[in-house]
């Protein structure tokens, strides 16, 4: 703390007439400074450029990255007083320079004030990245092969959480996370879903466009290529069909065949050895009015934890694959907010508590891709420090490398 520096951006009232930008420090918070930001005066010649003025405020601002470069958006107000003035500019950081950016409303409105800055995830190219979470004394991912104990590297000790219990909680939480932004709750519909017979489903496709079900003498009746309104109703109505892909081809809609999704997770790994610890539990009372007329007051039994772990799993998307099943902006934003958030609404007793940690996401600028995936994904490094027995996230140092990184790839950190 004492060594801390840290650094803030605001506005002030000069002169108790217009705001202005201004810069400050905090030293070991003890000690603070500040100047007037003059660099933004860039924003005055950006507005005299298109034969405008900003003798009024200049406020609210936000900063992005992109390639490599940092940029800010800044409202500013042509006129004090006067709210219609109000416009958004461009400030490159680097070049000192900004530019008005020309926004307008589809009812024609100019004036555009409090700016926010989001990158959109660009559902055509290819994005490779780390998803960091833990768990505190709870059983993140249990093998039922093993009396439900949490799944383990027999050769390691380090813990697994498979991908198919991840996109469990994704496929359980994305449809929350679509409608409360807004986005049509028909296109987030889920297939694999608790309750729901894939085939009944599968069927509907059929049914809703008009194609004849099963098969005759062994062959389909509707081929693959009647088929394909099928196949888009289904990529259009179920998320999880568009990002993880399925196999549709059973029953009696095997023209449907097996679409192969552009989003893959691998298998979540624990940074260090886990030391799963198996808690004899009892119950006051008793299963049946049998045992109790026998006089037994309770029942034994037992639950899994893991005292504390942090897991670490990579995932990879597919442009080209992501154009097939029809990924937009909305799906790949709605999937990123999901797994920020899905552990909140996963909640349950034997999980103890589990928390996303970190996510980490670099972008190329085309499907191809523009540097093999582990050479970036190897930049986000995680080394335990000051204790040999982990129990918090802080026991663990998280250092991402975003220094030279190659042409086309930018990385968004979207937590962590």
């Amino acid at each position: 703390m004492d060594a801390s520096r840290i650094e803030l951006g605001f506005h002030y009232h000069r002169d108790c007439q217009v705001d202005r930008q201004a810069r400050g420090t905090l030293s070991g918070f003890r000690a603070w400074t500040a100047a007037t930001n003059p660099e933004l005066d860039a924003i005055k010649r950006a507005a005299a450029a298109v034969g405008e003025q900003v003798n009024g405020n200049i406020g609210d601002r936000d900063h992005l990255r992109y390639l490599d470069s940092d940029y800010d958006l800044v409202e500013a107000q042509g006129r004090r007083g006067d709210f219609a003035s109000w416009r958004v500019y461009l400030y490159d950081r680097a070049a000192g320079t900004a530019e008005r950016l020309d926004i307008a409303t589809h009812r024609g409105s100019t004036a555009v004030a409090n700016p926010t800055a989001t990158m959109l995830r660009d559902p055509t190219v290819r994005h490779d990245g780390v998803f960091l979470f833990d768990v505190t004394d709870g059983n993140p991912n249990g093998d039922p092969d093993a009396g439900n104990r949490p799944r383990t590297d027999d050769e390691t000790g380090q813990g697994l959480v498979t991908d198919v219990a991840l996109k469990r909680k994704i496929r359980d939480t994305i449809g929350h996370a679509a409608t409360t932004a807004g986005l049509d709750p028909a296109r987030y519909q889920v297939f694999v879903q608790a309750g729901h017979a894939l085939n009944t489903r599968l069927e509907e496709s059929y049914t809703t466009n008009n194609l004849a079900l099963g098969k005759k003498d062994k062959a389909p009746i509707t081929s693959v290529e009647q088929a394909t309104p099928a196949r888009r109703w289904m990529t259009e109505r179920y998320v999880d069909i568009r990002l993880f892909g399925a196999v549709m081809s059973t029953g009696n809609t095997p023209a449907l065949g097996k679409i192969r999704g552009p989003l893959q997770f691998g298998m979540a790994r624990s940074i260090d050895p886990i030391y799963p610890v198996d808690h004899a539990i009892t119950r006051v009372t008793q299963t049946t009015q049998a045992d109790i007329d026998k006089g037994e007051s309770t029942e034994m039994g037992s639950k899994w934890t893991v005292p504390y772990a942090l897991y670490r799993v990579e995932l990879h998307y597919s442009g080209e694959r992501g154009k097939q099943t029809a990924v937009t902006r909305d799906d790949l934003n709605v999937l990123y907010t999901t797994m920020l958030n899905m552990f909140d609404h996963d909640r349950t007793a034997t999980r103890g508590v589990m928390s996303a940690r970190g996510l980490y996401l670099f972008s190329h600028n085309n499907s191809f891709g523009n540097a093999p995936a582990q050479t970036l994904l190897e930049r986000v490094h995680i080394e335990r420090i000051g204790t040999e027995v982990p129990r918090t996230f802080g026991d663990y140092k998280v250092t991402l490398n975003d220094r030279d990184l190659p042409s086309g790839v930018t990385l968004a950190r979207l937590l962590g």
